[in-house]
């Protein structure tokens, strides 16, 4: 969302409950407990605006909005840095194994969600553990 040089705390948390959630994704929020932006202002560049809701329904309203692929806009969770890192293990992980075996993945977390299957990695053996269910692991 582009930033007026003078734009108080006050006037983002408008411009993201009125522009961004009620006119751009027609979605409603009661929610909202925080809205800021990360790091400094600078001129002629946006930065990330990071909205906590205390609502897990409203919040899956966002991430799910259709909307969205429309707009100049990326919604998303924010994860920790290991969090970050092992979600890209696995994602890295299942572009192999859906090349080799045409399976849907879907990332959940820090798990991975392979043809409706809950698996996690586990790094020391180079292998998926299911989850929930009780199959064999999945060789890399």
């Amino acid at each position: 969302m582009s930033e007026e040089e003078d734009e108080m705390a006050d006037d983002l948390t408008e411009k993201v409950v009125n522009d961004l959630f009620g006119n751009t994704l027609v979605v409603t929020t009661s929610s909202d407990e925080r809205i800021h932006g990360i790091g400094r202002k600078q001129l002629n560049k946006q930065r990330p605006v990071i909205i906590k809701l205390t609502d897990h329904r409203e919040k899956m309203a966002v991430l799910n909005c259709r909307n969205l692929k429309r707009e100049d806009v990326l919604v998303s969770d924010d994860f920790s840095a290991p969090t970050k890192l092992k979600r890209q293990k696995l994602w890295q992980s299942t572009s192999e194994f859906r090349k080799k075996n045409g399976g849907k993945a879907k990332l959940v977390y820090a798990k991975i969600k392979i043809d409706g299957e809950l698996f996690a990695r586990d790094d020391m053996e180079i292998k998926w553990v299911p989850v929930r269910k009780s199959a064999d692991s999945l060789e890399l």
